[in-house]
């Protein structure tokens, strides 16, 4: 890992509550902006995400609240935070696959500017705290992000909800 990339739990309940807010804002924005131009609505007024939806706002709000059951890793570069990464345990369902309850890996975002090594190393970083198997699910036009998750050992499952195009992945126990 870069030596200039840290990785460590963050506090949404104190000094990073900012940090945490701005960077699931961030990641709920370009995902809201995304789904709208792949369900066609890519009309500039369509694009505007400044409003999340309730469910969403509320983590942005309240990440504290909202993710009460979940840990939050925060990547900061040379002190800056640049990305983020939460653990929600469980996952809310049994994993597929036959293994334990796992855990499921969410709003894995690191700021544009930042790529290249962070988001590998926040994924790591969580993977390393996974007890039994890990989820996640990744919209199906980031190709990136699924190269990255098949990489590390990741495979697609059947869905856990009906979303079109979310794709969902689980990692076995390692």
């Amino acid at each position: 890992m870069n030596t200039l990339i840290t990785i460590r739990e963050a506090d949404p309940t104190g000094p990073d509550a900012t940090a945490v807010s701005a960077l699931l804002r961030a990641y709920l924005q370009q995902t809201e902006r995304e789904k709208r131009v792949h369900a066609g609505e890519d009309a500039p007024e369509n694009l505007d995400v400044t409003v999340l939806p309730e469910k969403y706002q509320r983590e942005v709000d309240q990440p504290a609240v909202a993710l009460a059951n979940s840990r939050i890793l925060l990547a900061e570069k040379l002190g800056r935070p640049v990305g983020i990464v939460v653990l929600h345990p469980g996952g809310g369902a049994t994993v597929p696959g036959g293994d334990a309850p796992g855990t499921e890996i969410k709003r894995l975002w690191v700021s544009p500017e930042h790529r290249g090594g962070v988001g590998r190393a926040l994924l790591e970083a969580a993977l390393s705290e996974v007890q039994g198997a890990a989820l996640l699910s990744v919209w199906d036009w980031r190709h990136d992000a699924i190269g990255l998750y098949t990489r590390l050992g990741f495979v697609s499952i059947p869905s856990r909800d009906g979303r079109p195009r979310l794709e969902w992945l689980r990692r076995a126990v390692r």
